[in-house]
C-alpha cells in the first residue's frame, strides 16, 4: 500500500481504525479500554518501515494470547 504514496502511519490507520469506521465496527481499529483486544506485536516500528509487519511475534485474538508458530502459513 505504501508504494502508491501513503506513509506507513496512514497504511497502518486504513488497516485498522479507518476500515473499523467504515463497517461500524465502533469496538475495533484501535487501542481503548472497552475496545476488543484483537492485538498483534511485531518486530520493528511499523510506523517507520512497514515491512516490520511482516515480523509477527505475538498475536492477540479476543484477549488471548495465539501461539503464532503453530499456525499454518
Amino acid at each position: 500500500m505504501t508504494l502508491a504514496g501513503p506513509t506507513p502511519s496512514e497504511a497502518l490507520a486504513g488497516a485498522t481504525s479507518r476500515t473499523a469506521a467504515i463497517f461500524g465496527l465502533s469496538d475495533r481499529g484501535r487501542i481503548t479500554a472497552g475496545a476488543s483486544a484483537d492485538l498483534v506485536l511485531v518486530d520493528g516500528d511499523p510506523f517507520k518501515t512497514i515491512a516490520a509487519t511482516l515480523n509477527t511475534r505475538t498475536v492477540w485474538r479476543r484477549g488471548h494470547r495465539i501461539d503464532v508458530s503453530t499456525q499454518a502459513a
